[in-house]
């Protein structure tokens, strides 16, 4: 072979290479693109039912904190419904990767085909369904046009509705989908069958099914199957979730090493790590640099006061923000963080307030009482929740953003020195229209995100070693 026919080999082998690295990449950026449209219809005017607006706000709530962009429609008209699921095709399309549509409420069977039922619905016959319902292959065309690489539907829609017993020529349940190709479509029970409502907060097949998706490490089938099973068991045969599938890929909800964004319930959660007697007692005799070293304790000590607001109608996000940051740092395992309360107690008795930027003397002394190496006082420079109203496609349409600015600077306590100092902020945005109702953002949860920078740049940060 030719000096010249081995490089142009090498040249093309090259192309290959970058080609598929570039497709990799870009499949691996499309999984994150991840949309859902959730819908909960309680309030009917003939046969009202309990779970399903429950179901969708908790559905909701879920997606989102496995990192969905999440539609949500409450108690949806017919209009509402048809406006919804148009939104949600446009989203898919200019977003193509996952589509999820999970329905909670009632829904008829008719010649074969599935209809979801709006809360306006008033049917005397066959055809005021059919004229005045949805017809469920509507989304699964809105996911077929979008080109998705996943596609699933989640339907706890075959309860017993008042209809049925009007209609010789309708039969109760649902029936079998054809789900085009990379679709999942999963149905609360059998063909034909009745799913129930529940006595608790949620229907069965929801309950079972939330507990499932939230399980890390879980592919789609393998949720199914189990949720099938809890609900055998907990209606004793009567109830039996079906499913069926054209996917060609894995697909998990979440990872088994992924972190879920979710708000952490700090019942449950100790918001600091306490303490231990051997270092207090240290403390009490006045060896101090002992008492910080903490005997066979290596890992440092750091007390974190809540944020100073710029507004006093902040003052609980100044809390609640000092702890995210607390957890953010537990959670990376560098520090023993003091005890909120005993830090409390200790601010208060010296009357030096629980917030703000204090002094370098009075953190040095803090540092003395405490013991903590660092002090790491926080202030939210700004922070709110903006609207915006605009048109497109004929619609009225409003953008509510919330937006936080936050800094931190951490003291060390031995030398008064400014071991680290930093800014971060974050945003988050919904839309709404008169027929579709996004989520608000929260602010808590924007400033979990700037938290959460703030703590990553802290550790990794030169000017900053908290194991020295």
């Amino acid at each position: 072979m030719s000096c010249f026919h081995f490089k142009k080999i090498c040249f093309l082998l090259g192309v290959l290479v970058l080609i598929s690295n570039i497709s990799l990449t870009s499949a691996i950026a499309n999984v994150n693109k991840k949309n859902a449209l959730v819908i909960g219809n309680s309030r009917y005017k003939v046969g009202p039912l309990s779970n399903p607006t429950n179901d969708a706000h908790d559905m909701g709530r879920l997606l989102k904190d496995l990192g969905f962009n999440v539609l949500l429609l409450i108690d949806g008209n017919k209009r509402q419904m048809e406006e919804a699921i148009r939104q949600f095709g446009r989203t898919l399309i200019d977003n193509r990767a996952v589509g999820l549509f999970y329905y909670a409420g009632h829904a008829m069977e008719i010649d074969n085909e599935n209809y979801l039922l709006p809360v306006d619905i008033v049917a005397h016959s066959i055809s005021d369904v059919k004229y005045g319902s949805i017809n469920a292959n509507r989304v699964l065309g809105e996911m077929d046009d979008a080109g998705n690489e996943i596609n699933i539907v989640l339907l706890d829609s075959c309860r017993d509705n008042p209809f049925i017993r009007k209609f010789r020529s309708s039969r109760k349940g649902l029936a079998e989908m054809d789900a085009p190709p990379g679709t999942f479509i999963g149905f609360a029970t059998s063909p034909g069958k009745i799913a129930l409502d529940g006595n608790g907060r949620n229907g069965i097949f929801t309950h079972y099914l939330m507990k499932q998706l939230d399980t890390p490490g879980l592919l789609i089938d393998q949720v199914m199957n189990r949720t099938r099973r809890a609900v055998i068991q907990d209606t004793k045969g009567q109830q039996v979730p079906w499913q069926q599938s054209s996917l060609s890929t894995d697909f998990k909800f979440i990872d088994s090493e992924q972190k879920k964004q979710q708000d952490v319930d700090h019942n449950a959660i100790p918001v600091a790590t306490k303490i231990n007697q051997d270092v207090v007692s240290k403390k009490r005799s006045g060896n101090r640099d002992e008492a910080l070293s903490g005997g066979s304790q290596k890992i440092p000590i750091i007390a974190i006061l809540d944020f100073d607001v710029f507004s006093n109608c902040y003052e609980k996000l100044g809390r609640q923000t000092a702890e995210l940051m607390t957890d953010a740092i537990v959670n990376a395992g560098l520090f023993d963080v003091v005890e909120r309360d005993k830090l409390k107690a200790i601010l208060n008795e010296q009357k030096l307030g629980v917030s703000g930027f204090i002094d370098i003397e009075s953190a040095i002394a803090l540092g003395e009482m405490l013991p903590a190496q660092y002090i790491l006082v926080g202030k939210i420079i700004s922070a709110g929740v903006s609207e915006k109203t605009f048109t497109g496609y004929g619609i009225e349409t409003t953008k509510t953003t919330a937006f936080i600015k936050i800094s931190a600077s951490v003291i060390d306590t031995r030398t008064g020195k400014i071991a680290f100092s930093g800014i971060e902020s974050a945003s988050s945005s919904s839309q709404s229209t008169p027929y579709l109702k996004g989520e608000a953002p929260s602010l808590v949860g924007i400033a979990e995100r700037a938290s959460n920078k703030l703590v990553s740049r802290m550790i990794t940060s030169r000017k900053f070693s908290p194991t020295e």
